[in-house]
């Protein structure tokens, strides 16, 4: 996970470049209009520090649109502001990318996205709202004027921007940093690391500059220690929220600086990931045996019990000893088995067990943006030997029992046979018509084969 990194950066997986980002969050869904109006700074901002050649494109989400709804029905080419104010419905998402024109072609180069300028409304769920409220705009940093060198000059009019857009979308939370980090993301690095759920009152995200409300103030001890940071400027907000920025370089601040700040906003930070006593595995790693897997996991459905726990999040306890889990990952686990066991190749007999046995809790969960763990059994089952299902089933010793999947190997399927790393879009159409067609998002990872008769690699995170 990168732990190598300070906690305010998010792991360097090989691939995102570094980037300033600035973004704004609040409790609650915001006018359609003010979002419009602080997208439009937003990018006036973002064109202002780009020195090469960029094209624009627009896309946005209404609840009622699915990953099926044809690319006319979201996307435009160029800057459509009359799209994004008139497109009929109840916003979800709205994203403005500026991608590298010479590099149009290629997708999945890591130069290609250059700038992207998001808004992430709350999701409409069953009478309620689920989730922030967020705007965000990122710029690579190697695609600025000068490369980005002169960071003082270009950071200069972020937080102005971002001030004013706080007071205009009543935003609680903020933040800006030089990382490897885009507008379309949601997560900090804080909460990357950390454990945390939508409203628990933990901050969003913290850097070289950063919004505070008045609840994190209070639980800080106040603005004082803030204030007395080196080279710390604080604005005072309307409702007693503060901005607080480090200085005039984000790529400039003081490792000692940023830890201090760290620290003193410690009550605040999502906690760190702990698995607690249910989660660790004190038993040496079983052997990679059904019998064995089994045996464990029914001693720790006793246990549990035992103990007063009759139920998990998605079921009773031990339901993936009913279903006969472990009969169906153990031959393609990838390792010793234990309370977590993970998988690679799952196929089409597996699934279609697994798709016959467990209930709707756990087929239709979704722990991430990929695909329903109904519809990729579904796909495994309907294209044998094609479709090979990779994730991790977890036993009844801890209370999210359950099977994941979060990725999949696509082999000798005979369309993406003829397909390259350059063609990722035609790749992903193929992928949908494959029946992995409810994931929220596109996969973080939609992979070629590295040599020749490989699979296609599809994964989420």
């Amino acid at each position: 996970m990168g732990s190598e990194l300070p906690p305010w950066l998010l792991p360097d997986d090989g691939f995102r470049l570094p980037a300033l980002y600035g973004g704004l969050s609040a409790p609650g869904r915001v006018d359609r209009g003010a979002v419009v109006d602080a997208l439009r700074s937003a990018v006036e901002l973002a064109t202002s520090w780009i020195g090469i050649d960029i094209t624009w494109s627009t896309f946005m989400v209404v609840d009622g649109d699915g990953i099926r709804t044809p690319l006319s029905k979201t996307s435009r080419t160029g800057l459509d502001w009359d799209f994004i104010s008139s497109k009929v419905g109840t916003p979800t998402w709205i994203t403005l990318e500026g991608v590298c024109t010479a590099l149009a072609h290629d997708p999945m180069h890591p130069n290609h996205t250059v700038a992207e300028v998001d808004a992430h409304f709350p999701l409409p769920s069953r009478g309620e709202e689920l989730g922030r409220m967020s705007v965000a705009l990122s710029v690579q940093r190697w695609a600025m004027y000068g490369s980005g060198e002169n960071m003082p000059w270009i950071a200069g009019p972020l937080v102005p921007w971002l001030v004013t857009s706080a007071e205009r979308l009543g935003a609680h939370e903020g933040y800006a940093i030089l990382d490897r980090v885009r507008g379309s993301e949601t997560s900090s690095a804080a909460e990357h690391r950390g454990v945390f759920r939508n409203h628990d009152g933990h901050l969003w995200g913290y850097g070289w500059s950063t919004l505070l409300s008045p609840s994190h103030l209070e639980r800080v001890g106040g603005v004082e220690q803030l204030a007395e940071l080196p080279d710390a400027q604080v604005v005072n907000l309307s409702g007693g929220r503060v901005w607080l920025t480090l200085g005039d370089d984000p790529s400039a601040v003081p490792d000692a600086t940023m830890w201090r700040l760290h620290e003193i906003l410690t009550p605040v930070l999502p906690p760190p990931y702990e698995p607690d006593e249910s989660e660790v595995d004190l038993d040496p790693p079983l052997p990679a045996t059904v019998e064995a897997v089994r045996a464990a996991w029914e001693a720790k459905a006793e246990a549990a019990r035992a103990g007063g726990r009759v139920s998990g999040m998605f079921g009773p306890v031990g339901f993936t000893l009913d279903a006969k889990v472990p009969e169906a990952v153990m031959p393609v686990a990838v390792g010793p088995g234990g309370d977590l066991v993970q998988f690679e190749g799952l196929g089409a007999q597996a699934a279609a067990s697994l798709l016959n046995r467990l209930t709707a809790p756990v087929l239709d969960a979704r722990l991430g943006p990929g695909p329903t763990l109904r519809t990729a059994l579904r796909a495994a089952v309907a294209h044998p030997g094609v479709v090979l299902l990779k994730g991790h089933a977890v036993g009844p010793g801890r209370e999210d029992e359950r099977v994941t999947v979060d990725g999949m190997d696509i082999q000798d399927d005979p369309v993406l046979r003829r397909l390259g790393q350059r063609q990722a879009s035609k790749a992903w159409q193929r992928v949908l018509a494959l029946g992995l067609d409810d994931a929220l998002d596109r996969p973080d990872e939609l992979r070629a084969p590295a040599e020749n008769g490989g699979p296609w690699s599809v994964w989420w995170d």
